[in-house]
């Protein structure tokens, strides 16, 4: 796998994550696993 396909494989999951994130409920546990992610809303 060269670097950049490296790169391009990160940013989709990135990008997966954050729609994940995106998709939580406003709840004390939503936020708990995008605490747990690392991604603050």
């Amino acid at each position: 796998m060269t670097p950049q396909e490296l790169s391009d494989r990160l940013w989709r999951f990135a990008a997966r994550v954050a729609k994940v994130v995106d998709a939580l409920p406003d709840t004390r546990v939503g936020r708990h696993v995008a605490g747990q992610i690392g991604v603050f809303r």
